[in-house]
């Protein structure tokens, strides 16, 4: 504490603690107009909360700014009634609170937590800051055991919070999120004691769509547990401009019950009078009754959310002329704009006042994470980087107390951080942003660490800095790799996430924490060098760099460059197909299929189940696929031994349909087609020999496609040269490639045969300006064809001695690549014109069925789970 203060107060003296050894203030000014005792038994109840409901809920509920105790509550008594009347009825099951972005949601959420506590009610009720209501409209008392915001959240922090407030170790950490929900339900079951959790941001989260599925529902059947969320219809929400999606609402449980917050005009007017005449009756506004009467009608006339009303007030708190008859105009204009005007209309105030303003504010909206923290001069060096010229920690104070509705207090790894208090405000500033603005960021973070071994790094630092360096691109990891004592202090784990999710080059030094990361975690910063070094060494084959070491660092090693496999952990037994899927926001997914009939989805960066496991084939499913849609969304198809192809909505797991393809041996393999007409179509193959084509958007039956003699094995989609139109590539047992038309529905020359070997897989893998047709053959070697000729190319360096069963381009920097894998489980990469010799990546116990490439890894499937294999040289 001392080192802070000096560090804000330079130049001052610390005041050494009277005799008794307390300080002692100059004067404390209280806030609203509660007399001293009743501040002081007020704040002694607050203390006693938890700190989302300090931070998060109080303040919603007050509908103020933080540091005041007046209470602004107003309307929402229908709601409040519902959702006390299922808390006194109901014994378990999931309740949804939602409306449009800025509605209310979280007030009301906040009130409730205020009006369920029997000590805090009862003071706000003795002096005349909430309104008293009958006893049946109001929740009953403590019957909320948990209150969480889940803004940045995962699975895995939402469990620790819950087994935490449950007083049970949180032995789950680590585990996939299926297995960490199934902990987290045994031990609710075992404990037997009904339990009530308030999850309020479920939009906010850092994997939404999974807490709604995998753990709210799971939560929701177990016996005694209640779980009342509250979220905007979609993550894509926003004040101005709404989102018919409904996403979130679809991936919780379906028996949920639904409260929707509506505009309520009636109750935006009481909350504007209120707060004007109550700034007028404490002294810091003077206006008259009629101008107070006309800007709540203005406000609540124009069908505007809560979020706007009080912004606006607060901007008409900041500047009381607008409330003279002179400015009507001005005050007309301000509450007849949208959210983003309002806030524009705030920054200029702002920026009027202070130039530091903007960049302090523009620093919270780039921040990573729940917010950045001031502790450590950590939001300041943020905005100096992005100003160009000094901004200290008075300029901060002073945002402080002028931008208070704009911001929010939070908590993130034991410190209070600052956030924007809504997303508008943050895309709204960070729009103009780009990877040069988070290289500003990063090197001011990376000045702004202590030196080695003279202190610990902000836990911000520790584990956002790598992401601010994604940010930036290449130059951003670039910058953090020269910085070796400053990456050991990092969180490994955080790093390799981010890493896996470049689309840059990566240093060696980077790619040595990302394939030793669980090492790493498990040592002290001061002693990771050796190992991340010798990491590196082993998969990138560079020497570790010893100048400028300010620890023991790896001397030498003899060791023959490889490549280590990271499990993906998670229920993933029985896995048969694989298929990348795009996500929201650039994300990418994995798919699976398994033979207990389920299909599954998975971050492909962690190996975490994303989703429920989505149920409905009658037996194994050996084949998985994503199809790409021209509106911008995504479907996911899946084909099984009962025949079908089924559609799925990828973000809810809901069953779009279910199509009868007529194949009697099942569905062996799925390829999606995207035709130059627009459409996209689904190809299908099977037992019978048949490939067959359809459109899935419409009723219209599937093509058949006729020529093969057997089972259709394999398909993949070239591209034709000289004509932008793809080509279907079948393979099947009859040792024969076949190329077909989408758009024609017809045979596209004679097909090309394999040396009277079945045809078990292939890929398409460009080179040298031609796309070529890579066929793994039962025989274990890998044929390359040329599509355009029909003919034999050659050879790839990646043969097997036993039947190849997978195949993957692996795109790299320098030349394609081909990975193959085989019924012994092992996966090998080898060059398309053979020059390459081959090389052994993964040795897997048990068979391998499947592989795929993505997010820089190559990702097996065995019979007892997923590999997942980074390869740092492969391109976007």
């Amino acid at each position: 504490m001392g080192a802070e203060l000096n560090r804000l107060l330079p130049g001052s003296k610390v005041i050494p603690p009277d005799e008794d050894g307390a300080l002692t203030r100059s004067g404390k000014r209280i806030p609203g107009a509660l007399p001293l005792d009743a501040l002081i038994e007020l704040e002694g109840i607050i203390a006693t909360l938890t700190d989302d409901e300090r931070r998060h809920f109080i303040p919603r509920a007050q509908g103020g700014e933080t540091g005041e105790y007046t209470w602004h509550f107003h309307g929402r008594r229908r709601e409040r009634a519902r959702i006390s009347a299922w808390l006194r009825k109901r014994r378990r099951g999931v309740l949804v609170v939602t409306g449009a972005a800025g509605s209310g949601k979280s007030a009301l959420l906040g009130d409730l937590i205020v009006r369920a506590h029997p000590n805090l009610r009862a003071v706000l009720q003795r002096h005349g800051l909430i309104e008293e209501i009958p006893a049946d409209e109001g929740p009953p008392d403590e019957c909320i055991d948990l209150s969480m915001l889940l803004t940045g959240a995962t699975v895995a922090d939402v469990v620790q919070q819950i087994l935490g407030a449950l007083d049970l170790p949180p032995d789950v950490l680590g585990a996939s999120a299926d297995a960490q929900v199934k902990k987290l339900v045994e031990a609710i079951t075992v404990r037997g004691r009904p339990f009530t959790v308030l999850l309020d941001g479920l939009d906010e989260a850092q994997e939404p769509v999974a807490l709604a599925g995998v753990l709210v529902g799971a939560l929701a059947n177990v016996e005694g547990v209640r779980i009342i969320v509250g979220t905007r219809r979609s993550t894509r929400d926003a004040p101005d401009s709404p989102d018919s999606d409904q996403t979130l609402i679809q991936a919780l449980p379906r028996r949920a019950t639904v409260v929707h917050v509506n505009h309520d005009s009636q109750a935006i007017d009481a909350y504007v009078r209120h707060r004007l005449n109550t700034a007028v009756a404490a002294g810091s506004l003077t206006a008259t009754d009629n101008a107070i009467t006309s800007a709540a009608w203005i406000a609540s006339g124009r069908g505007q959310p809560f979020l706007y009303a009080r912004l606006a007030v607060y901007e008409i708190l900041s500047n009381p002329q607008l409330l003279d008859g002179a400015h009507f105009p001005d005050l007309t204009q301000l509450l007849t704009a949208d959210h983003a005007a309002l806030f524009a209309f705030g920054l200029n105030r702002l920026a009027k006042a202070t130039p530091a303003a903007q960049p302090l504010l523009r620093a919270l909206a780039l921040a990573e994470g729940r917010g950045i923290p001031a502790l450590d001069g950590i939001w300041t060096a943020a905005a100096t980087a992005l100003a160009g010229f000094v901004i200290t920690e008075n300029d901060l104070a002073s945002l402080l107390r002028q931008a208070a509705p704009y911001l929010m207090l939070d908590t993130e790894y034991g410190q209070t951080v600052y956030r924007l208090a809504h997303r508008t405000f943050q895309t709204q500033l960070a729009g103009e942003c780009g990877p040069r603005h988070q290289q500003l960021l990063l090197e001011a973070f990376s000045a702004a660490a202590p030196p080695p071994n003279s202190a610990m790094i902000n836990p911000y630092l520790e584990y956002h800095l790598s992401r601010h360096a994604l940010l930036a691109g290449a130059v951003g990891w670039k910058l953090l790799a020269e910085k070796p004592d400053l990456l050991d202090r990092l969180n490994p784990r955080a790093v390799a996430i981010d890493a896996f999710s470049s689309r840059a080059s990566l240093p060696p030094q980077i790619t040595g924490v990302a394939y030793a990361y669980e090492q790493l975690e498990r040592l002290l910063p001061a002693l990771r060098r050796p190992t991340r070094e010798l990491a590196t060494l082993r998969v990138t084959g560079v020497p570790p760099n010893r100048e400028g070491a300010s620890t023991w660092t790896l001397a030498w090693s003899k060791l023959a460059p490889g490549r280590t496999p990271i499990d993906l952990r998670g229920n993933s037994t029985g896995i048969i197909a694989l298929a990348v899927m795009p996500a929201a926001q650039g994300n990418v997914l994995l798919a699976s299929g398994s033979a207990d009939g389920a299909v599954q989805l998975w971050d492909a960066r962690t190996g975490e189940a994303a989703r429920r496991p989505f149920l409905g084939h009658d037996g194994w499913v050996r084949a998985v696929t994503a199809m790409s849609l021209n509106d911008g969304n995504a479907l996911l198809a899946s084909g099984g031994a009962d025949g079908a192809v089924r559609l799925w909505d990828p973000d809810t797991g809901c069953l779009l349909a279910a199509v009868q393809t007529g194949h009697p041996g099942g569905v062996w393999t799925l390829a999606t087609v995207p035709c130059s007409t627009g459409e996209t179509l689904l190809a299908a193959g099977g037992a019978d020999g048949i490939v067959r084509l359809w459109d899935p958007l419409t009723a219209a039956p599937p093509i058949e496609l006729h020529g093969h003699t057997g089972a259709v094995l394999a398909l993949t989609v070239v591209a034709d040269a000289g004509n932008e139109r793809p080509l279907l590539v079948s393979g099947g047992i009859d040792g024969t490639i076949r190329l077909w038309d989408p758009i024609s529905r017809a045979a596209r020359g004679e097909p090309m045969r394999s040396v009277g070997h079945a045809v078990r897989a292939l890929a398409a893998v460009p080179a040298g300006g031609d796309t070529y047709v890579a066929a793994g053959s039962a025989d274990g070697a890998v044929y390359l064809w040329n599509p355009r000729t029909g003919e034999a190319v050659g050879l790839a360096s990646c043969a097997h001695s036993t039947a190849v069963l997978a195949l993957a381009a692996v795109l790299t920097e320098a030349a394609p690549l081909l990975a193959s894998g085989r019924a012994d489980g092992t996966v090998r990469l080898g060059s398309v014109d053979g020059r390459l010799a081959q090389e052994t990546l993964l040795a897997c116990p048990s068979p391998l069925r499947s592989i795929v490439v993505a997010e820089r890894q190559l990702v097996a499937a065995t019979q007892d789970g997923l590999h997942a294999l980074a390869l740092p040289s492969v391109s976007a």
